[in-house]
């Protein structure tokens, strides 16, 4: 249950810090809070990336194809995916966009969950 509250918070951009601090505070051992936070963000990760791959990917990369930032970071994920992705977790925008934009790089899932257990 608190995975899915975790998983519905990620695929709606909703802050999930509140969520690992009171699994934090709630939750013992700790070992399992972790656990829980941890698969919350992945499957909310997998989530947003088949949605946004399945359903908006051609809209979205018609609308941005003249944004020179999107351009250079297509062409730096297609060469570097763990680089495209250190990039984008630190860019300073909204993690909603950041979610739904994995599949518009042309990052594979598997480059996403390499990266993420590599964290």
């Amino acid at each position: 249950m608190l995975t899915g509250l975790g998983t519905g918070m990620v695929m709606i951009g909703a802050p999930i810090l509140y969520l690992e601090l009171g699994l934090g505070i709630a939750i013992r051992p700790v070992l399992l809070a972790i656990s829980i936070a941890g698969c919350a963000k992945l499957f909310g990760i997998c989530a947003s990336y088949y949605i946004s791959d399945r359903f908006f990917k051609k809209k979205i990369q018609v609308k941005f194809r003249a944004n020179k930032f999107m351009r250079v970071l297509r062409s730096m994920s297609n060469e570097y995916p763990g680089k495209a992705l250190s990039l984008l977790s630190i860019i300073q925008m909204p993690m909603l966009l950041k979610n739904y934009s994995l599949p518009i790089f042309e990052i594979s899932i598997k480059d996403i969950l390499l990266y993420f257990y590599s964290l």
